[in-house]
């Protein structure tokens, strides 16, 4: 069976599924999943009630980060990079409202006090 795209319709690759197993992508799935209380699978599901959608989102951010392209973000998640970018600056524009984003998005402080 064939993958379609859910904004062009042309055919997906085989490998731009949930499943590619980037090792990164997993690691980032699992730690937001923990720390959200959303599963991996609902974050790659095509779900949209609020909570998993910025679970999602936040996934994306710490993709960006990572200098992922926005089509690289959105291939695993069966999106367009519209919706990857749109989600990008949602999350913006509205992340002061949820603490555990903050907290996921915040880069690591330098130790103190080592050295």
């Amino acid at each position: 069976m064939t993958l379609l795209c859910p904004h062009c319709h042309r055919p997906m690759p085989p490998d731009s599924r949930p499943g590619s197993h980037d090792p990164l992508l997993e690691l980032t799935l699992a730690t937001v999943s923990r720390a959200m209380q959303v599963s991996p699978e609902l974050l790659l599901s095509s779900r949209r009630s609020a909570r998993v959608a910025r679970a999602r989102h936040v996934v994306w951010a710490l993709l960006r980060r990572a200098d992922w392209s926005l089509t690289d973000i959105a291939r695993p998640f069966a999106r367009h990079h519209t919706t990857v970018l749109a989600g990008l600056r949602y999350l913006d524009n509205t992340i002061h409202k949820y603490p555990e984003a903050v907290a996921l998005l915040q880069p690591a402080s330098p130790q103190s006090g080592v050295g």
